[in-house]
């Protein structure tokens, strides 16, 4: 007879339920599959009910089948992702029935796994050949071209059968999971008819016109090809199931709405400046200066008007100029004046704008038009995006990381119900066997634990006992045996006492320094002898890092070697560089990828960071965000892709214009040179100058060419503005989770120092057992309270009546507010030791106030320490708010009372006299040093002191740094007046320190900072006008330092200090990445200098490509034609002002580039560079452009972000240190103080 469960494969238990397990084996049986894919579990059950434990059993199977099963939300999320609706629509395209044949075929054939992959093959294809097209002028043509073109309708037509396809599969549009419903379907639906209507048009032209009008309408046409380029953005259907990608994707997407609001201000902003722009400056850039003799125009014409001297010595100044850069850059309309106030907004050339209206309207007032418009414009507007973006990416990474918690809180918990499911049922069926096999007389009474033999043992008899092989063995083979790996396990303990000691540490880091500078000894023209010491040197450190790593591997095991991160790193180190002497000795590399590999040496130097806490902290934050950053990089090449086909598509081949000699190096001729011009547009250098070359190729601000900006300006928009300062967001973003887990440590470190602190006190507590009226060491009383202090050791119990719960024991210390340890220390500070009733507050918190308290601890907690109160228990939670509304019955307990918002707002307290004497002569009540005390506070006194400061720097801006002193009357009359201000300022500081002494005591005047920095200003002025008649140089010296005078503000304005003090805790702790920052630098400077050292020199002389042909004298004509004036220059061999010669120079170069000026430039000397002691070949080497652009992402794009991101950190951290002991956060005060307001 069948059992009913012996079928099923799931059943995993020893033993197998017998025929008795089933209520009837007589009664027929059916078979019942469970849902899912093939081969899922497979349960005959009887076709007469079943009692409820069978029942029970078969959902448990059930459930179990099911546990193994993927999860089917990640299924939907995924099938949503790729276009495919959740739910099919009973009819598509009003006929097509759900069990129609046709339909029914087209829903296998979409939904079938292996047509995404061709879809997505058919898209990379379609990508490479819009790539590898070459776009040439006038629309000629070459034979790839013609074959790319053949191959594009092969294109059209798959992706024209894909959306046949999905319509008659998902039906059109007019229901809910519809094909034109889902955003990314309606892309390749709006690409597959542009294609189609592409295709279509010409022929029909060909059919109804003549031969030479289908050609004349041909090159006429408008390009429809430019729209195939948005092809690419199909594969993010598959990429945004990357939970770090859709992470940023979801961030930028919802930010949308918000920036939006931000671009209507900046539009609102370019509109108003436009208009202002119209009235000022219209007409203003159209004169230019003419020859006096021929009255033509100069051959390179610039703005003039006002300022006669631009055309004195060369002509005049006349008008019919069309305008510099073409007459793009103009206020002449209100589309022109908005184009040219966005570039001023962008803060490129916007310096030459301004200079040029100096010229043209005079210099007295344009500068506050542009100024104002940088301020406001860039500064202010423009960075608003930056907030929106790390707002929205914050929000999108806390909800994944909820999401992800949540999804695997649940998963775990099906799996677990499951498993107890299926685990009850395996205990049922074992009881149900163990009754029948009571009942049944005939079963033998076997050992049931006892293995059965196998296959391995019947054909292997002599391996079916352990002990039979050990007997085979003699007594000297197995102690020989035991005696060596005694010996090893020996070894291995010594070696890994070794490795964890100092000594060997700092031997291991004075081998990387010395490896580190033997590297960057390297420099262009060294000595032979130098580069065989340089060769032996790196031979010499790789062998004995090979040993190292070889040592620690069999010290730690291989296991526990490569389970630190920097163990791993390092192997990949020491590896590449036993790669790298391998292909030396072989020859097999070539010189280019052998100097690059052996700069992966230097990231050795990364090793000092695992030692030094802050900084590996530091370092692991930014390794942890390689993820997010990989997404990001991803997104950012799926952008440039795009953007590059599409300007090839645009304007490949028409970038070159008549009357140039040389070619433009920014164009889309090909697809490393639209690669590369579109990333330099994206990071904003001379991107105007790429929009004058692309208006000019459509025919100028006349025709259509003036439409040609909008692709510039969104290319602009949304990498420089958006992609870009995701970069910042997410390093704001880490350097909060870096804050988060140093303080975490602090925590940790703290409860450890505390339970260290209770286990000695509690040691203590027992020795004098007999004085106390302690009946348990793990009972203490109720209202006992532990206070802690700053001092390490000072721990105070303080026993009232009663004793305490356990429960406020094992309450965790990182629970534990640090705003609450600080106001408890502070105000058991201004108590005396022992006065325990002195410290008690005079009235007792309501019950309401305590609630309150509760929720917003709780609520802080929740924001802070996520993590710490998922892992919080309920009863834990329950304990805190117990033992707070324990303490709010007590009367003893100390609060901390909220601050009022006049004192929050207030300026400083009244300082008084120090109970010091001044001078050692003026005691506290001296009369005079009262009243230099009532003047010093008196409140006229600070806002005149302020007034003098602000009037004397205004007045240090007036004179005149060119005529000298004794000849400017004006320079003269302010000497007068700094004569007075400086004695003035004289007098505030004898009154200061007449007040407050001088520096003997600890509230003296000259303890400040900010005192100080007083006292060296005034004591510069003072001594500059001692010597004001010497013959000295440093008296000039002195009279510059009184540019510092403006500093004297912050110390009397209440922001501005603050804001200086952040300033200065962001320099002090900015080190750390500042010393990463600089690694980096290093890092790529030696690679720099074996990339480039001696290939940036070249000849005044283009026709001359070496040092030794570079000789003599050579023409050079003025113009094209050869009647024009002919020079004779000297031929000289030059270097680039910007080099790699040496690390020195090459980290000076990188800084350059960093900062985004000039880099093109720099590129291009590169691409151009040849062989060492060679001169530039154009487009030699378009690879190397990669050193750049990889250079510029890490360090500009990711770590430059992160100083600004650590300084916004640091404003954060340093606002809310104004309210650490006030119970209300900042957003709770100004409700408060709005509400008391209104």
């Amino acid at each position: 007879m069948s059992n009913p469960a012996a079928t099923t494969p799931i059943a995993a238990s020893p033993t197998t339920p017998s025929s008795h397990d089933a209520p009837d084996a007589k009664r027929s049986s059916s078979v019942i599959v469970l849902p899912g894919q093939p081969g899922s579990p497979v349960i005959k059950i009887p076709d007469k009910p079943l009692s409820s434990a069978w029942q029970k059993t078969l959902s448990s199977a059930t459930a179990a089948a099911y546990a193994n099963k993927s999860n089917p939300n990640s299924k939907r999320a995924n099938t949503i992702l790729m276009g495919k609706p959740e739910n099919r629509p009973e009819r598509a395209l009003f006929c097509l029935s759900l069990t129609n044949p046709f339909r029914k075929a087209c829903i296998k054939v979409v939904e079938w796994k292996g047509f995404d992959y061709i879809i997505l093959a058919t898209i990379f294809a379609n990508c490479i050949a819009l790539a590898i097209q070459t776009p040439y002028p006038n629309g000629d043509s070459n034979m790839v071209n013609q074959i790319l073109e053949h191959l594009e309708y092969v294109f059209v037509v798959i992706f024209t059968g894909e959306c046949i396809l999905k319509i008659c599969a998902y039906g059109f549009l007019l229901h809910s999971g519809a094909y034109l419903r889902n955003g990314l379907n309606l892309l390749d639906f709006v690409i597959v008819v542009v294609g189609l209507v592409s295709m279509i048009l010409p022929a029909i032209s060909q059919l109804y016109a003549s031969e030479e009008a289908t050609k004349k309408g041909a090159k006429d046409a408008f390009d429809v090809k430019a729209l195939r380029a948005f092809r690419v953005l199909r594969p993010l259907r598959l990429v945004s199931g990357v939970p770090s990608l859709q992470i940023v994707l979801n961030s930028i997407l919802m930010a949308m709405v918000p920036l939006l609001h931000i671009a209507l201000l900046v539009l609102f902003v370019i509109m108003i400046y436009a208009i202002i722009g119209l009235e000022l400056f219209m007409g203003a850039l159209h004169r230019t200066c003419y020859n006096n003799d021929t009255h033509e125009m100069m051959s390179d014409p610039v703005p003039c008007g006002a300022d006669e001297s631009v055309c004195a010595e060369i002509g005049y100044c006349g008008k019919g100029w069309e305008g510099p850069n073409s007459g793009i850059t103009n206020f002449d309309n209100f589309g022109l004046a908005m184009l040219t106030v966005f570039q001023c907004i962008s803060m490129e050339g916007w310096t030459t704008i301004m200079y040029w209206m100096n010229d043209s309207v005079g210099y007295t007032w344009p500068w506050i038009y542009f100024v104002s418009l940088v301020i406001f414009g860039s500064f202010f507007v423009l960075n608003l995006v930056l907030g929106v973006l790390s707002g929205e990416f914050s929000k999108e990474r806390d909800k994944a990381e909820k999401t992800g918690v949540f999804r695997a809180e649940r998963e775990e918990k099906m799996i677990n119900d499951a498993v107890k499911d299926y685990l009850d049922w395996i205990m049922h069926a074992e009881l149900m066997e163990d009754d029948a096999t009571d009942d049944d007389p005939d079963v033998d009474d076997r050992p049931r634990l006892k293995r059965k033999p196998t296959l391995r043992d019947r054909n292997n008899p002599g391996s079916n006992s352990k002990d039979d092989g050990e007997d085979k063995q003699t007594w000297y083979q197995r102690d020989s045996f035991k005696k060596i790996r005694r010996i090893i396990r020996k070894c291995r303990r010594a070696c890994r006492r070794l490795i964890k000691t100092q000594h060997f540490y700092w031997a291991i880091i004075i081998l990387v320094f010395l490896n580190t500078c033997v590297l960057a000894t390297e420099y262009h023209g060294q000595p032979p002898w130098l580069g065989h010491f340089q060769d032996a040197a790196n031979l010499f450190f790789v062998i004995l890092f090979t040993l190292e790593m070889m040592f620690k591997i069999f010290c730690l095991g291989s296991e526990g070697y490569f389970a630190a991160t920097f163990n791993r790193f390092d192997c990949f180190v020491v590896l590449s560089s036993i790669f790298e002497f391998v292909l030396t000795r072989t020859g097999l590399m070539p010189p280019l990828g052998l100097s690059v590999l052996r700069s992966a040496r230097l990231l050795r130097i990364f090793k000092y960071t695992k030692y030094w806490k802050s900084l590996s902290l530091l370092v692991e934050s930014l390794i942890g965000s390689i993820r997010s950053i990989v997404s990001l990089l991803l997104l950012l090449f799926l952008f440039i892709l795009i953007f590059a086909l599409l300007g090839m598509q645009l304007f490949g081949g028409k970038f070159s214009f008549e009357g140039e000699t040389e070619p433009y190096r920014n164009n889309f001729d090909s697809f490393w040179q639209a690669l590369l011009t579109v990333f330099q547009i994206l990071t904003g250098e001379d991107w105007n100058e790429v929009m004058y070359q692309g208006v000019n190729a459509f025919g100028g601000v006349n025709s259509i060419g003036i439409l040609c900006s909008f692709y510039f300006i969104l290319l602009f928009i949304c990498g420089n503005y958006i992609l870009l300062n995701v970069f910042l967001a997410i390093a704001v973003d880490n350097l909060n989770d870096n804050e988060e887990e140093e303080k975490k440590l602090e925590e940790r470190a703290a409860a450890k120092r505390e339970r260290e602190r209770r286990a000695s006190l509690s040691s203590s507590t027992s020795n004098r057992s007999n004085q106390s009226s302690i009946h348990d060491s793990n009972e203490v009383s109720n209202h006992d309270r532990v206070r802690i202090s700053d001092d390490p050791v000072q721990i105070q119990i303080f026993p009232p009546d009663g004793e305490a719960t356990p429960e406020e024991e094992d309450v965790p210390e990182a629970m534990i507010e640090e705003s609450d340890k600080k106001s408890l220390i502070e105000e058991e500070k201004k108590q005396p030791d022992g006065d325990v009733e002195a410290a008690r507050p005079r009235s007792t918190p309501s019950p309401v106030a305590t609630r309150m308290r509760i929720e917003m601890i709780n609520e802080e907690r929740r924001g802070r320490h996520r993590e710490a109160s998922l892992a919080l228990r309920p009863e834990d939670q329950d304990a805190e708010e117990e033992e707070i509304l324990e303490d709010a019955e007590e009367p003893d307990t100390p609060r901390a009372r909220p601050r009022r918002m006049s004192e929050i707002n207030i300026a400083e307290e009244k300082k008084p006299i120090p109970p010091y004497t001044s001078f050692f002569v003026f005691q506290p009540d001296n009369k005079f040093r009262v009243f230099c005390h009532f003047v010093c506070n008196h409140r006229y006194f600070g806002n005149v002191v302020l007034v003098c400061i602000l009037v004397s720097s205004a007045m240090l801006a007036a004179e005149d740094p060119v005529i000298p002193s004794e000849k400017s009357d004006r320079n003269k009359i302010l000497n007068f007046f700094d004569y007075a201000f400086t004695s003035v300022f004289t007098i505030e500081i004898l009154l200061k320190l007449i007040t407050y002494g001088v520096i003997g005591h600890p509230e003296a005047f000259c303890r400040n900072k900010f005192n100080m920095l007083d006292i060296m200003v005034v004591g510069v002025s003072i001594v500059s006008y001692g010597l004001e008649n010497s013959q000295f140089s440093a008296v000039k010296i002195l009279r510059v330092c009184r540019v510092l005078r403006p500093l004297r503000a912050i110390n009397r304005a209440k922001g501005l200090k603050h804001v200086v003090q952040c300033v200065v805790v962001a320099i002090k702790t900015i080190w750390n990445i500042m010393l990463v920052t600089f690694m980096l630098q290093f890092i790529f400077a030696c690679i720099g200098v074996q990339l480039f050292k001696g290939r940036f020199y070249d000849c005044t002389d283009p026709s001359k490509s070496t040092e030794d042909d570079c000789q003599g004298e050579f023409l050079v004509y003025s113009g094209n034609d050869l009647d024009d004036a002919v020079k004779i220059e000297p031929r000289e061999w030059v270097n680039n002002k910007f080099n790699f010669d040496d690390v020195a120079k090459a980290l000076l170069t990188l800084f350059a580039v960093s900062t985004f000026e000039g880099w093109p430039t720099l590129t291009y000397k590169a691409i151009d560079s040849n062989i060492e002691n060679h001169g530039p070949t154009f487009n030699h080497r378009p690879y190397i452009a990669m050193f750049f652009i990889i250079y510029l992402v890490v360090i500009a794009f990711f770590m430059v972000n992160i100083f600004v991101g650590f300084v916004i950190v640091t404003f954060q951290q340093e606002g809310e240190q104004e309210y650490k002991n006030c119970e209300l956060d900042r957003n709770q005060v100004r409700q408060s103080f709005f509400v008391y307001v209104c």
